[in-house]
């Protein structure tokens, strides 16, 4: 259940920002509509965290991220302490529609679109990387276009509840199960039997396949994510150069999977991008097997191929 957050809960928040509608909600918190009353209304979205660690911990890592021009606008973290409870509100860019809301609403797009969205995101992803942070939630969901724009690819990626800069926390299971790269639904397993495998920042490039594969799919179900998992991919989903570079991002074998640098200089990036240098060295991944398998609630056969090389 959501947590809710009533005007007695904001005192502090109240008396910098005017607290306008409600734009979203998850476990921990909700989102708000906020305007700034000392800046003529400048208008944010506001996340209120029941959890002051976590709020705290989030804010840290936006607020280390600021100055990336991809990543979600950090403005302020207001601390409430009242009664005996501690919690939080990040005060960050107001954005426009999710890339989820898009893709339930409009469908797939062109291989253009999806390319240049690819582009933008594996760049937002390489700064982070480089400055140690993994965000180890990636989805369409916690992906948003940016204000006033129609682009699809003018995209900034947000929400880091579940992003870390800590060596140790890469041993959590955490995520949305959907979207879930194999080592951290292992990980799950793994603590059952004994100490837990870590997995590492390519859990990132498994969320940017994911988003490759709804851009150009449309929004799927859960289960053929599980397939995707179990090395089996859907004929026919996009060009052999779509592809190839998807299949790579979804290599369930960590170890194997495709690189940042890998994706920005896939050739299918660059001949929609228009920029960069060609990795002519990558091999093609697809391996026709013709096993026919029936993704279950799709109502229909899917052609599906082995990813050998994962």
């Amino acid at each position: 259940m959501a947590c809710e957050f009533g005007e007695d809960d904001c005192g502090e928040l109240l008396k910098l920002y005017r607290r306008g509608k409600k734009l979203g909600s998850g476990g921990e918190g909700q989102v708000y509509l906020l305007s700034a009353r000392r800046r003529a209304g400048k208008k944010y979205a506001g996340k209120s965290v029941k959890s002051m660690r976590n709020a705290e911990n989030e804010a840290r890592l936006m607020s280390k991220l600021r100055v990336c021009p991809g990543v979600v606008a950090f403005e302020d973290f207001v601390r409430e302490r009242e009664a005996g409870r501690c919690y939080g509100t990040i005060v960050m860019e107001l954005c426009g529609p999710s890339l989820a809301e898009r893709l339930i609403q409009g469908g797939a797009v062109t291989e253009e679109e999806a390319a240049k969205t690819i582009k933008t995101l594996a760049e937002t992803l390489k700064w982070m990387h480089l400055r140690g942070v993994v965000h180890r939630d990636l989805k369409p969901h916690n992906i948003f276009q940016r204000l006033n724009t129609s682009a699809v690819d003018e995209v900034v990626i947000g929400d880091f509840g579940m992003a870390t800069d800590k060596q140790w926390d890469m041993q959590q299971y955490c995520g949305t199960a959907k979207y879930m790269a194999p080592e951290v639904v292992a990980v799950k397993s793994d603590g059952a039997r004994g100490p837990r495998a870590s997995y590492t920042a390519a859990v990132d490039v498994w969320g940017l396949g994911v988003i490759a594969y709804e851009l150009l799919s449309g929004y799927r179900s859960r289960v053929e994510f599980d397939f995707l998992r179990a090395r089996a991919f859907p004929s026919d989903l996009a060009s052999c150069e779509a592809e190839d570079l998807i299949q790579g991002m979804l290599a369930v074998e960590q170890s194997k999977r495709v690189t940042l640098d890998a994706v920005l200089a896939h050739p299918w990036i660059v001949k929609h991008c228009g920029s960069g240098e060609i990795l002519t060295a990558m091999p093609y991944r697809r391996r026709h097997c013709g096993v026919k398998r029936k993704f279950s609630g799709i109502g229909k056969d899917l052609i599906v191929k082995k990813i050998l090389a994962g």
